[in-house]
């Protein structure tokens, strides 16, 4: 934290404190989350470092780009992994600010902020931007200094995650709960799928007017009092359907880190920080997992709200340093814009957990023993941070690169250990779940012009480690360098950083040496050639003493300069030589891969076709030597089309547009980076077919393309269909054909010209052929073991119905679970199961395919979904014999609609089906403890039920009536 301060303001912790934007609220009202950063000599905000970046801030293949300052968007991209989605994703989303009271000066302050960190323009005029009021027309309520102040933050902390967005503030007329109410169904009814609530009310009760809507994202603030004690809870933030945003303290990492970064619960002073809480009113949504607290918990996700580690924000012409749970209610709201979770309830978050960043440490007040984790950050679900902070890793993307892993009083880097001839670099990569290869640009320039190999990580979530050494540099040299990653869908480029070697001693040697054997196999000798070390003028080199970095002794070679050695085992090795002259010594690091090749091997479908013919290559006789894998399988057709990166997936297809020859590369890589390739011949022939695998006793249209379509008049074509019939000569280049039997024939056009044109040149004739597989397809049908499953259930498929005519076999099943474009291929395997994280309605797609390479597919529908069901007693002191009301409109179902809401109220009265209203009245007949329950029915006939008891007054007596005096 001291670190990014420093690099922030100038300043330390002792120097800066932080005071709340806004006023603790009035009952029935909400205060903004925001704190700002101030001097503790003054009070006055501390001005951040604010450096404009043009759009070079983001380094690209030929652009680098200085490391971001603490505060600024690409800081919290980088720290979040949201670098690629946050260029990439959101252009059609709109994330709505509802905030209190107006901000007069919004889109002229965005404007400032956006263009200042090279952040694309969003305004009202190119539709990007729009402000209205709470029952959002253009009348506008009464500006407030505090609140103006909230608006701001919140619209720099959604541009800096999702600089694509739209963004539609909503102001409310007041902070009261019901205006601010209204203002957030004004931006549901406008269309926003994420709303940002920076803002908390603490209450001993739910504030009757608050409720979630169905389909769009709530982010609410847990507010910036830690936990504020038993029966008291932040809302809107404590409601079930509601994401509660806690918050972090984010810093760089001080230590050796994939991530680079490191988070705590945020706490300025162990009692002040994010909210935190266990709601009673509610019962536990079945998403929280089973602890001390049995209502319902919060936070439920995180990210950094920390003052000293926040946001830079632009408000009414000038910077300050702001954070507070209303920073991480935003950047969480733009999080769910460019990652596309189903966010309806924050209850995705916790199937996903695996992928977020899970924070150990911190607290934010003092809890009862049963609940500690309600205020104390640990491993797992916590109440200060949730399930953890953000991550990208939680989507499919282009990798990321951590932050630098090393920290200093100067600054963070990625340099371990620097010499005159070398330098070791350490850092992390994201692979965000595709197979990712990553190397070091370095070079005197930031031109570079000089990489470590590639290597390969595999697939894969979390970040992982990686080292790189830098080896044959110049001494006394500053060199620039920069991590990058690539996988299939793109590369990531990281920031410019700088070291210099020290200087070479005056009379030392230089140490270098080659290894003339690549890729050794275990068990044969590796030849290691010392030779272009040099000595300086007048001397030789008196030694040269190996370490081969097996854990073998290290071998003294004396004056010879070549060793020989033999690696037991297949791995990656660290080669060190040093040598001696004049008493002094230099040494050469080197890392060497023991590992033979893989063999590349494929089959495809066919070797000659009719053009536009998909043709299925299958490269599973493929293998890497002993106890490795294949890691990558990289497929290059040789028409020109980009090479297609299939990862661990040995299959891949193609269809070529053109007759011609073809040459089909492959290229595997197993698990130690080791490559190998194989090359094979495609002849696509001159004519094409429609459809492109007949079916029996169905015509076919044959059709000539290319330059054998274009030999000249009279040409007349020749077709030999290969089943037996007569050949049939026609001077169209269209013609149609029928197949009785389902097998392959062997189909040739010879073009003879007639006329003023050839064929083939000199008035001959040219040939083209190609196999045709003639098929009835095969049927695609499947069960799924359940229609509607809560999230986290595993859902089984069977394809056992599926069946293909006589004569034929399906020979591949392959399954698209509805999330993404990922396809699981089962082979010939009938059966499948998937787990479903989050609630939706996903579409499963089976494509079978048979021995000739037809196709079918079949879809169902599998919907994902889990009613939470909630109510209040709206009635304040409830008597006997007078009508108690109860109010379940804070129930909430991601995925579909309650059609009944059926009241128990513990009387043995008759069960009450109020149908789809979520309100109802109920008067008990004596006082006394009632356990009312209620039960929701949705349209898919799921139910949740919830409980809670409730205390029925005496009715108050009546005076009795005075007696009247006697007659007189």
């Amino acid at each position: 934290m001291a670190l990014a301060l420093k690099r922030a303001t100038g300043l330390s912790p002792t120097q800066v404190t932080s005071r709340p934007v806004c006023s603790r609220a009035a009952p029935g009202h909400a205060s903004c989350a925001a704190q700002k950063l101030v001097l503790r000599s003054t009070g006055a905000p501390v001005r951040p470092r604010v450096v404009p970046l043009a759009r070079a801030a983001t380094p690209a293949a030929d652009a680098s780009a200085n490391p971001p300052q603490p505060a600024t968007p690409a800081y919290l991209q980088q720290a979040y992994d949201l670098s690629y989605l946050s260029q990439s994703a959101g252009a059609n989303d709109t994330v709505a600010v509802v905030d209190a009271y107006d901000d007069p000066t919004a889109e002229a302050d965005l404007g400032v902020y956006r263009s200042t960190y090279g952040l694309p323009a969003c305004t009202s005029a190119n539709g990007c931007f729009q402000k209205v009021g709470q029952a959002g027309t253009s009348s506008l309520p009464p500006p407030n200094a505090s609140w103006e102040q909230e608006v701001a933050l919140d619209l720099d902390a959604v541009s800096a995650i999702c600089p694509n967005c739209h963004i539609l503030l909503v102001e409310a007329n007041s902070s009261g709960f019901t205006d601010l109410q209204a203002a957030m169904s004004t931006a549901a009814r406008l269309g926003a799928k994420q709303i940002s609530a920076s803002w908390a009310g603490v209450s001993n009760g739910v504030p009757s007017v608050l409720r979630t809507f169905s389909g769009v994202a709530t982010v609410a603030a847990t507010g910036d009092y830690g936990y504020v004690g038993t029966g008291q809870d932040a809302y809107p933030a404590a409601l079930p359907g509601v994401t509660a945003a806690g918050g972090t303290s984010l810093a760089p990492a001080t230590a050796t880190s994939a991530r680079g970064f490191g988070e705590a619960a945020w706490s300025w002073d162990g009692v002040t920080g994010g909210g935190s809480g266990c709601d009673l009113q509610f019962p536990r949504p079945s998403y929280q997992p089973a602890s001390g607290c049995a209502g319902r918990a919060y936070a439920d996700l995180s990210a950094d709200a920390d003052p000293t580690t926040g946001l830079a924000v632009y408000n009414g012409g000038s910077w300050s340093l702001v954070g507070g749970t209303s920073l991480s209610t935003p950047v969480i709201a733009a999080y769910y814009a460019i990652t596309g979770v189903s966010a309806a309830t924050p209850g995705w978050a916790y199937g996903a957990s695996g992928s977020l960043n899970d924070i150990v440490s911190g607290s934010t007040g003092s809890c009862a023993r049963g609940i500690a984790y309600i205020c104390n950050a640990g491993p797992g679900y916590d109440g200060p941070t949730g399930v953890g902070s953000i991550s990208g890793t939680v989507v499919t993307g282009a990798p990321g690169v951590g932050g630098p892993a090393i920290g200093s009083s100067s600054g963070n880097s990625y340099t371990q250990s620097v010499s005159d001839h070398g330098a070791t670099i350490a850092g992390g990569i994201y692979r965000n779940g595709l197979d990712t290869n990553w190397w070091i640009q370095y070079g005197t320039t930031t031109a570079y012009g000089n990489q470590t190999p590639a290597s390969d990580l595999g697939a894969g979530g979390a970040p992982v480690p990686v080292t790189g050494y830098l080896s044959h540099l110049s001494p006394g040299t500053t060199y620039h360098y920069r991590l990058v990653a690539k996988n299939s869908l793109g590369a990531t480029y990281g920031y410019d950083y700088t070291f210099t070697t020290s200087s070479a001693p005056a009379g030392a040697p230089t140490a270098a040496f080659t290894v003339t054997t690549a890729n050794p196999s275990p068990g044969s000798p590796v030849s290691f050639d010392g030779s272009a070390s040099t000595a300086p003028a007048g001397a030789s080199i008196a030694d040269y003493r190996w370490s081969f970095g097996d854990g073998t002794p290290t071998v003294d070679g004396g004056t010879s300069a070549v060793a020989s050695h033999t690696y037991a085992s297949r791995g990656i090795f660290t080669v060190t030589l040093t040598v001696t002259s004049n008493g002094q010594t230099d040494t050469s690091t080197s890392t060497l891969t023991v590992d033979p090749p893989p063999t590349a091997a494929f089959t495809p479908s066919a070797t000659a076709v009719p053009a536009g013919t998909t043709i299925a290559f299958n490269a599973a006789g493929s293998a890497a030597s002993s106890g490795g894998s294949i890691a990558d399988y990289s497929w290059n057709f040789g028409d020109g089309t980009p090479a297609v990166d299939a990862g661990a997936s040995s299959g891949a297809s193609h269809a070529y547009s053109n007759p011609g020859t073809y040459a089909v590369t492959l290229t595997t890589t197993d698990d130690l980076n080791v490559s190998s390739t194989v090359t094979e011949q495609i002849t696509v022939a001159a004519f094409t077919v429609s459809p492109t695998i007949p079916l029996p006793g169905s015509p076919a249209t044959f059709t000539v393309v290319g330059t054998l379509a274009n030999a000249g008049e009279g040409t007349q074509y020749t077709w030999d269909f290969g089943d037996g019939t007569s050949p049939q000569t026609t001077s169209s280049t269209t013609i149609t054909h029928t197949f009785s039997a389902r097998r392959t024939y062997q189909v040739t056009v010879t073009a003879q010209s007639g006329g003023t044109g050839t064929a083939s040149g000199g008035g001959g004739g040219s040939t083209s052929s190609a196999a045709l597989n003639v098929d009835t397809p095969p049927t695609a049908a499947f069960t799924p073991s359940v229609t509607t499953a809560p999230p986290g259930a595993s859902v089984s498929f069977d394809a056992g119905a599926s069946s293909m005519p006589s004569g034929g076999r399906i020979v591949d099943f392959s399954w698209n679970f509805g999330v993404g474009t990922a396809v699981f291929d089962a082979g010939t395997t009938t059966k499948a199961s998937h787990a479903f994280t989050a609630s939706g309605i996903y579409t499963i797609t089976l494509t079978t395919t048979d021995d000739l390479g037809g196709t079918a597919t079949a879809s169902q529908q599998v919907t994902v979904d889990q009613p939470v069901a909630a109510f209040t007693v709206a009635t304040a002191s409830p008597v006997a014999n007078a009508p108690v009301a109860f109010d379940a409109s804070g129930t909430s179902d991601p995925a579909s609609t309650i059609i009944d809401y059926a009241w128990n109220f513990g009387d043995n009265t008759t069960t009450v089906h109020a149908g789809p209203s979520a309100t109802a009245t109920h008067s008990f007949s004596a006082a006394g403890t009632y356990t009312v329950t209620l039960t929701v029915t949705d349209r898919l006939g799921l139910t949740a039920s919830t409980a809670q008891q409730v205390v029925i007054n005496p009715a108050p007596t009546q005076p009795p009536n005075p007696t009247p005096p006697p007659s007189s």
